[in-house]
């Protein structure tokens, strides 16, 4: 698996054709800060208004994969929405349940969506952000999951990962880049 890695806004990587979306995949609504930027861009009030077929929840560890085609405002021709529990693994909003790994939910929301892009006709350039669920892991930890994930595929899938602070940037372009 080739990894390129983006100094910028993950919207700006034209080589991609996919873009990677860390949700909540709890329950509908819960999109996380690209996917509001990615609905504020096409003027669609959710993921859910968009998904091909309806996403089966909950998908926390898992990947949801759907076509942008239709909609020109973007470059993108798939989005797939990782199920990384943003919000289920803070505790933000529910009951005092046990929080899930957000390290063990973003690695195999990865897994599945590698593992799709290899099985069907989807997305075959990625562009991503480091799964960092909202700052609760770091960015050097983010990287190395990546980097781990990613070092186990065989495939010809290529991730770009997208960073626009230049401090983290340059922090993981040796680790990454």
């Amino acid at each position: 698996m080739k990894i390129c890695l983006h100094h910028g806004n993950i919207f700006d990587v034209q080589d991609a054709d996919t873009i990677a979306l860390p949700i909540d995949g709890l329950e509908p609504g819960l999109e996380g800060r690209i996917a509001h930027q990615l609905l504020k861009r096409i003027g669609e009030p959710s993921l859910d208004a968009i998904y091909d077929r309806p996403a089966q929840y909950p998908f926390n560890g898992r990947a949801h994969w759907s076509s942008l085609k239709g909609f020109d405002q973007v470059h993108f021709q798939w989005l797939c929405a990782l199920g990384t529990g943003i919000r289920s693994s803070s505790g933000i909003g529910f009951d005092a349940t046990p929080r899930p790994n957000q390290k063990q939910l973003a690695r195999s929301a990865l897994s599945h969506m590698f593992a799709q892009g290899n099985a069907g006709h989807l997305g075959r350039r990625i562009a991503c952000p480091l799964l960092s669920g909202g700052g609760r892991i770091s960015s050097i930890d983010a990287a190395y999951l990546l980097l781990d994930v990613a070092g186990h595929e065989r495939s010809d899938i290529e991730l770009h990962i997208a960073e626009n602070r230049q401090d983290v940037y340059e922090m993981i372009r040796p680790i990454l880049g």
